[in-house]
């Protein structure tokens, strides 16, 4: 997806997580998440920390050298800040603290720094937002021809379905609608039958779709 796509698909992703703050703490630590889910949607690429530098380019023999100006990156494209398990684990992380289980509060009383974050709203809030807009930028990054990690400097993964940039109004879709099935557990509102049922209704839709574009 481009930079534009990734932002809109946070946006759209960005109930979720304002969603949950808003049920926890209330209105303005839900603001907060929902700014921060988009803040988060194109972290994954502004991380590598890009910048320019001017090369010498050598068109030809009896052709003086040009100076271009190029774009690189500190950290790879698609590494280590595009690596699916530490964007995960910030977000299950931070949605432990917010609603802990039976075990993860034990864990809590056990470890000041996790008792701290446990505490602190607005802090838990921002992490929330921000873990989850990186999941949505690398779930629009994964139909794409390049590959992502899974793991640190480890296992990689990509759906090879097109190119980047490409079918971007579908998956903003796809975000959409993966976004209302979360907002409605986090609710109570969509039992197994129900979920089953918009399993079914998506995977019709997607077929359709491929069908289409074949």
């Amino acid at each position: 997806m481009t930079k534009n796509g990734h932002l809109i698909a946070g946006a759209i992703a960005s109930i979720y997580p304002a969603f949950i703050a808003l049920n926890s703490f209330g209105l303005p630590y839900s603001l907060a998440a929902c700014l921060m889910t988009i803040a988060g949607a194109n972290a994954p690429d502004y991380l590598e920390i890009r910048y320019t530098k001017k090369i010498v380019k050598k068109s030809g023999f009896f052709q003086k050298p040009k100076e271009i100006t190029v774009s690189k990156t500190v950290l790879a494209h698609r590494g280590v800040t595009h690596t699916i398990l530490y964007w995960f684990t910030a977000f299950i992380l931070s949605y432990l603290l917010i609603n802990p289980t039976v075990w993860f509060h034990e864990l809590i009383g056990r470890f000041s720094v996790l008792s701290e974050l446990h505490d602190s709203k607005i802090i838990l809030s921002l992490l929330l937002g921000y873990a989850f807009g990186g999941l949505t930028h690398l779930f629009g990054d994964l139909p794409n021809k390049k590959s992502i990690p899974i793991i640190p400097f480890g296992f990689r993964f990509c759906l090879n379905l097109w190119n980047s940039g490409e079918k971007e109004k579908f998956m903003m879709f796809l975000v959409g609608v993966v976004t209302c099935i979360l907002v409605g557990i986090e609710a109570n509102l969509l039992t197994l039958d129900r979920l089953l049922e918009w399993y079914a209704f998506v995977s019709e839709l997607i077929v359709e779709f491929f069908q289409k574009i074949r």
